[in-house]
């Protein structure tokens, strides 16, 4: 036997009064004596000892009972001992003084009862959630003329049936079960049972109980007694509890695993490694083999069970759920559920208020479409990552609920709401190391506290987070069905993720509010994806505090959206935009202090990264301060990654920089309008700008559902003022437009490829073929879709341009689905194709951890100064995964030797190549077994350095 103790909560109380009365039979005539007084050593029967203690030492070891909650009333109050006694049956054996807490007299055995009745006397009172166990061992007696009432032998008198059952009726426990083994114990059963009521006795009324024999039902030979070697001593026990004890734990006293060759574990007949009352009173029925006058069995045990509960209930697991729910059930108490069990369509399951529930095994609760489980207030569920409650149907859940890990490692993997239908309610509920998962229609979590949990995920429908705690646990939320209707709301609320993720990570809302929060994340903060193409005014981050991330205060990708009043601090960057995002930095020009705008302060370092065609199309009103930044090339409070092909003066205007400010030092690159400043207290001023005016004109029209109104404007300053952020952000802007007019994304796009203003100008017309390749994906032209992606892969202007096109391309495989171009359309790059949306995920957050690549990445010492000519070319692919091609171009014949360094300036790779011939010329590039990240190569002609480049292994 291993002994552990149990993980079991005692929320709902389980308790045990263990009945032992006088095993010396001191005051016992000979016929009513266990086993007829055969077999009584000089000590008494010393049985009654060992099966007391066995009992205890199960229930407090095996099946989670409390010690306090176990009544012991053995002969005259003391522990057994004898001479050299096996420890193995002393309460030393496990620390402690004794077992025995009361004598087994008529008096003791009221007070217990009644007072677990009570609550009087210094005992528990024994509720209606909680499970009473009784188990007696005595001597046993019938009435006058061997018929009738039968009684319990006590230390001091007898204690007939009726009296026992006067006493254990009144105890309100919702389930009761009576195991008793003495003589004429069969006897008890008409006046205890009942529907709530299991009761097992060794022998029928009117039969004798007997010590173990030795033997089985073929008479062969078997230990049912424990040899102790040492002191050359056997310890016996009654043939009754030889055989419940053994089934019940596995094993026998002398901790042996099978029974003459028979598996204990054949004792669990539905394999759920539970076993039930019904299981252990089957095995000892078929193992019984006391022989009385040469005729088999001679004491043959009697089962009660009127409300056929005993296969579903353990001394465990009072409930001890493991088949199907068939028809409406309420359960209460302590609940196991050992096997998968469905609540079948049009049945409910109704756990009741306090109940605490354990999925045990692998098992699984799975709610049928149709079916309902309502979870009542104040109900415990617990279960480990092999378990979940999958609801196809429906689910009410009540206030202060909690879910649980059970156990000491891994997780729960806890909720999955499953129909896409359903509208779920989460209020007051805490979630401790358990996911929720949801994909439902609609979901509302409120005053609820996730606390290491890892992810809470919802994957489709409307979305409201209010007033909630996340300790490491990041809220996932991702529109997979791109139903661009779908709103994301999270409000007050406290995320505190310092060891691990992020806090919020948002993908494919349309709308989104985020607002009122306290953030610090081990990663980003905010993380938002592909999001805001709905209506201008339900696109927001406003009002959060920010800081401590590891990463970015916010990082949006790909995203439109409003970022107004944030205190955003102490983050590794304060904000990230990247891939054409198109955002507001709203500050309040009538703020008279930093937290009553945009605050973005003291980040480790950039105040403010923006990928190109990423700038906010208004940046105004903003506090952006770090007086102790190194300024340019390294450390500026604003890097804007510049657009190729084209100029365009940056719109900064109006925001407060602090007492050390220097354009030339903390803005990158040169060309940002910075004059007029403004700094809170200073009022604001309406804009005399005409091009802004005009974009703000679009976005009231936008916002006030004027869609043909916005369309006209928006094109209106791509025509007037191309030369403008303005110009780029209206471009967005008509994408995000198009679903509220024509949506007629073919004219949309033919209208980026042909506009003369847009063709133009170098820098629109970039902007415009990556718009166009949008109006593919909406079209579903996914192979031309991929194709631009993996032309940008292969020829890209920068690091960044290949970052954001691998996963633009992979973002596309995903987006494909199951439409029916799903199995033709695919590109050369096959390496890109998401192996799953969380290995997608993984891949993304790292890849734009990268960026930029000019940030805090050291050079080789010698690497400074190369020269000026462009000799070395970009790689390609780049990003890669093991191999690339490496391109340079030669005046004349040389000697070549290309070296590749990791980004602390260590040699890691070196290809002396011979004399190469004039022109172009290439280098296949194996990176096979170095770790993904950063890394230079460099030429060396004839020995000299001559050209440095950067690029990036996946």
């Amino acid at each position: 036997m291993v002994y552990g103790i149990s993980q079991l909560a005692n929320a709902q109380e389980k308790y045990a009064v263990l009945i032992t009365g006088d095993y010396a039979a001191t005051n016992v005539p000979i016929e009513d004596q266990w086993n007829q007084g055969q077999g009584k050593s000089i000590n008494g029967f010393e049985e009654f000892w060992y099966d007391t203690y066995l009992m205890w030492e199960m229930l407090v070891f095996e099946k989670g009972y409390s010690d306090e909650n176990i009544f012991v009333l053995f002969a005259s109050g003391t522990d057994f001992t004898k001479p050299n006694m096996w420890s193995r049956y002393t309460a030393a054996e496990h620390g402690l003084d004794h077992i025995t807490d009361f004598s087994a007299t008529i008096t003791n055995v009221e007070n217990v009862f009644t007072g677990l009745t009570t609550g009087s006397g210094g005992f528990p009172q024994v509720t209606e959630d909680d499970f009473l166990f009784v188990w007696t061992f005595d001597h046993g007696g019938p009435g006058p003329g061997q018929t009738g009432p039968v009684y319990l032998c006590l230390l001091d008198g007898n204690m007939w049936d009726y009296e026992f059952a006067a006493l254990t009726d009144p105890i309100a426990a919702h389930k009761k079960v009576f195991w008793m083994q003495q003589c004429r114990s069969g006897g008890f059963y008409d006046d205890l049972e009942a529907i709530n009521t299991v009761f097992h006795s060794a022998c029928q009324p009117e039969e004798y109980a007997r010590p173990a024999d030795n033997v089985d039902l073929s008479g062969n030979q078997v230990e049912e007694w424990d040899f102790y070697y040492s002191g050359g001593d056997y310890y016996r026990h009654g043939e009754f509890n030889f055989h419940v004890y053994s089934a019940t734990i596995g094993e026998s006293p002398a901790f042996v695993d099978n029974y003459n060759g028979q598996p204990y574990t054949e004792a669990d007949e539905n394999n759920d490694n539970y076993i039930s009352v019904l299981e252990s009173y089957n095995w000892e029925d078929a193992h019984e083999s006391i022989d009385v006058g040469g005729m088999y069995p001679g004491e043959d045990p009697l089962l009660s069970d009127l409300g056929n509960i005993g296969a579903n209930t353990s001394l465990e697991y009072p409930t001890l759920l493991h088949t199907d729910i068939t028809v409406n059930e309420t359960y209460r108490g302590l609940i196991g559920i050992s096997k998968d069990v469905h609540i079948t369509s049009g049945k409910q399951l109704q756990l009741i208020s306090n109940s605490e529930v354990y999925l045990l095994n692998n098992a699984d609760l799975i709610v049928d479409a149709g079916a309902t489980l309502i979870i009542e207030d104040n109900v415990t569920i617990s279960g480990n990552a092999t378990n979940k409650i999958i609801v196809n149907g429906d689910i009410q859940i009540g206030q202060n609920v909690t879910f649980n890990k059970h156990g000491s490692t891994g997780y729960f993997y806890g909720l999955v709401l499953n129909n896409s239908n359903m509208q779920t309610i989460i209020d007051n509920v805490t979630f401790n190391e358990t996911q929720l998962g949801n994909y439902g229609s609609e979901l509302d979590i409120t005053n609820s506290t996730f606390n290491d949990c890892s992810w809470v995920y919802s994957f489709h429908g409307d979305v409201t987070i209010d007033d909630c705690i996340f300790t490491e646990t990041t809220l996932f939320l991702e529109n997979q069905a791109n139903d661009p209707d779908l709103l994301a709301w999270v409000n007050n609320s406290i995320f505190n993720n310092t060891s691990s993720l992020v806090g919020i990570d948002l993908w494919n809302y349309d709308n989104y509010w985020i607002d009122n929060n306290d953030i610090m994340a081990s990663y980003n903060g905010i993380q938002i994806f592909n999001s805001g193409n709905g209506n201008y005014i339900a696109q927001q981050i406003f009002n959060n505090s920010i800081h401590n991330c590891g990463w970015a205060g916010i990082l949006a990708y790909g995203t439109n959206g409003i970022i107004e009043q944030n205190h955003i601090y102490d983050n590794q960057t304060g904000i990230k935009l990247m891939n054409k995002c198109n955002m507001a930095l709203y500050g309040d020009p009538n703020a008279n202090s930093f937290n009553e705008t945009n605050y973005i302060t003291d980040n480790d370092g950039y105040e403010i990264y923006i990928s190109k065609y990423s700038f906010p199309w208004y940046f105004r009103y903003n506090a952006i301060i770090d007086e102790d930044n190194l300024g340019n090339p390294d450390d500026p409070m604003v890097y804007y990654e510049p657009q190729s092909g084209g100029f365009q003066l940056i719109d900064v205007k109006y925001n407060c920089w602090g007492n050390n400010f220097d354009a030339a030092e903390d803005l990158y690159p040169s060309g940002y309008m910075v004059n007029p400043t403004w700094c809170p207290g200073g009022g604001g001023q309406k804009s005399s700008e005409v091009a802004l005016q005009t974009f703000l004109d679009g976005e009231e029209h936008f916002e006030n559902e004027e869609y043909a109104d916005a369309k006209t404007t928006f094109e209106s300053v791509v025509e007037l003022y191309p030369n403008t952020q303005y110009a780029g952000a209206a471009m967005k802007e008509l994408f995000t437009l198009e679903k509220f007019t024509d949506n007629d994304y073919s004219a949309l796009k033919q209208y980026y490829e042909t506009n003369d203003s847009i063709q133009a100008d170098t820098v629109l017309t970039k902007l415009a073929t990556f718009l166009s390749n949008k109006c593919e994906i909406k079209l579903e032209n996914w192979q031309t879709a991929i194709d631009h992606f993996e032309d940008v892969i292969d020829n890209p202007e920068s690091t960044e341009d290949s970052i954001f096109a691998i996963i633009d391309l992979g973002n596309t495989y995903l987006l494909m689905g199951d439409s029916t171009e799903r199995g033709t359309a695919r590109g050369r790059m096959l390496q890109y194709i998401p192996k799953s949306r969380e290995a997608f995920a993984a891949k993304r957050n790292y890849l734009l951890s990268l960026l930029p690549v000019t940030k805090n990445r050291q050079k080789p010492d010698n690497l400074f100064e190369t020269s000026k000519q462009e000799i070395l070319l970009q790689n390609a692919p780049n990003p890669f995964s093991n191999t690339t091609t490496v391109y340079y171009r030669l005046s004349e014949p040389c000697s070549v030797t290309l070296k590749v360094f990791d980004h602390v300036g260590r040699e890691v790779k070196r290809i002396n190549e011979t004399t190469q011939n004039a022109g172009l010329n290439k280098i296949e590039l194996d990176m096979n077994g170095l770790p993904a990240g950063i890394y230079f190569y460099s030429i060396f002609i004839n020995g000299q350095l001559s050209d440095t480049k950067k690029m990036v292994l996946l």
